[in-house]
């Protein structure tokens, strides 16, 4: 730790010029103890979110497990003055993860929490994938005494496996009827309702259902994420912004329940299915694939679905003005919705940048069909997966097009991501697809509209050549050359 807080000393005087310059010193401080403690505590907090990023998941830091060196107590281990900055930052403490919960975690978390103060705090609890007795009580212990102020929570990552905590629901209701509620983002994972094989419980699936409501209900939540085996038949808060939903949901549960959501602009939904409900929809659901009217979501940006239904059946009631990154995977996306998307787009009136398609069985002329659609001559970057990219597709996406329709495909493209091509692909129009991408020549587009260069690309092959090392290698050398680049090429 002392050695990760000295590591930014050389970096001081461009993180505070203004506080470290001459002004406020007679001299220059000789070592980091000589510092404000004010600045000794934003050192502190640098370092720590530095170091977070940088070896450990960005979501939140300190990590809080035996396994993990990095944590505060370590501050006040090197001397009396660190111990008392460290204790006055109430910020350091203010984000904490606890995995595979034990009695040993207890007495550190309560004074965790305790140092955090009046802060809002960010939690993560995670328990192993059989927890014991022990794991359970423990779980139980740390929603009892330890995070026992919901109010101050502000986002919360709680991965259950087995029974649910009892005190999981009282919480969630504290916070649901308190008025100084902070929770901004919730992720509920209750792994032992993720089979829907599995036989469960009615008292279970009340539980799930009402730790779905009670989220709901939250009026400061606009980010949620949803593991379980279904979606409850609560309808989605019109305060939700963000939805990540892994649990399956079926089309009329989609229709009924997400057409309130007016404030979503990032819609996830993992799993479109037949109706997997465990309870009965509510007595207000009247709405089906069949008198649906259309639903617009204003401000949705991002919509992602990974179906085995036929995709229609969704998009037809969509309208999205604001869309810009559209990503459809699963068996139930074939040729023919690609007349679908272009109706969606048709009504939505929206400026696509974003586009991934995965769609298994896609065959070559079908590829170009899709390519062929003019609302995404624009995007910047384009995922295909699953789908058959054979020579000709590599043709068509090189710059001029030497094969399709159009005299250049996704002008303005920067990011290009593909699946495995096809074993029997020629190597030589890989490479002559990837270089005309990475650098084009704009008067060979024509002088109205000058050449957008890729600034990255992952390309799955089947055989990884020597050609394809060495072209690599050269690109990325050249593109790391070059000041202000970011170009950078994978075959893998």
């Amino acid at each position: 730790m002392p050695a990760s807080i000295l590591y930014n000393l050389p970096n001081l005087r461009a993180l505070f010029p203004q506080v470290l310059s001459r002004k406020f010193f007679s001299h220059a401080p000789k070592s980091i103890n000589d510092l404000p403690l004010e600045i000794l505590g934003i050192i502190f907090l640098e370092t720590f979110e530095s170091c977070g990023k940088r070896d450990f998941t960005p979501r939140l830091t300190p990590y809080f497990s035996p396994e993990c060196p990095l944590d505060p107590f370590y501050l006040g281990q090197v001397c009396r003055l660190w111990r008392h900055v460290s204790f006055l930052t109430r910020k350091l403490w203010t984000h904490i993860t606890i995995v595979h919960p034990k009695p040993i975690h207890l007495a550190r978390a309560k004074m965790w929490v305790e140092r955090a103060g009046n802060y809002p705090i960010d939690i993560i609890v995670c328990q192993s994938d059989n927890p014991s007795e022990e794991e359970y009580d423990t779980t139980e212990s740390l929603l009892a005494d330890v995070f026992r102020i919901p109010e101050l929570w502000r986002k919360v990552e709680f991965y259950f496996n087995g029974r649910i905590p009892r005190m999981f629901v009282p919480r969630l209701a504290a916070i649901a009827t308190s008025e100084i509620s902070q929770l901004d983002a919730a992720c509920v994972a209750l792994r032992s309702l993720l089979d829907v094989s599995l036989h469960h419980e009615k008292w279970e699936a009340l539980c799930v259902d009402e730790i779905w409501r009670l989220l709901q209900d939250i009026p400061s939540l606009t980010t949620l994420q949803w593991q379980a085996s279904y979606t409850p038949g609560t309808r989605l808060s019109s305060g939700i912004q963000i939805l990540d939903l892994y649990s399956p949901i079926g089309v009329d549960e989609f229709l009924n329940q997400f057409c309130s959501a007016v404030n979503l602009q990032a819609l996830v939904i993992r799993d479109l299915s037949e109706s997997t409900s465990l309870t009965d929809m509510p007595e207000h659901a009247w709405l089906s694939v069949w008198n649906a009217p259309q639903i617009v979501f204003p401000h949705l940006h991002t919509l992602e679905i990974t179906t085995v239904l036929e995709i229609r059946q969704t998009l037809g009631w969509l309208v999205l003005p604001s869309l810009s990154c559209l990503k459809l995977a699963g068996t139930g996306i074939s040729h023919d919705n690609h007349q679908d998307v272009i109706g969606l787009f048709r009504r939505s009136l929206c400026k696509l940048s974003t586009f991934y398609l995965e769609c298994p069985g896609l065959a070559e002329d079908e590829i170009i069909t899709w390519m062929d659609m003019p609302q995404l001559c624009d995007i910047h970057s384009l995922t295909l997966l699953a789908v058959d990219i054979t020579d000709i597709v590599l043709l068509a996406l090189s710059r001029p097009a030497l094969h399709g329709s159009q005299a250049c495909y996704f002008k303005k493209l920067k990011h290009l991501v593909i699946g495995t091509c096809s074993p029997q692909i020629d190597d030589g129009n890989l490479l002559r697809m990837v270089g005309s991408r990475f650098w084009t020549v704009p008067s060979v587009l024509g002088q109205d509209l000058p050449g957008t260069e890729l600034e990255t690309a992952t390309i799955a092959v089947m055989d990884k050549t020597s050609e394809l090392v060495a072209y690599q290698g050269m690109l990325n050398k050249c593109g790391k050359a070059i000041p202000g680049s970011s170009k950078s090429l994978t075959f893998i």
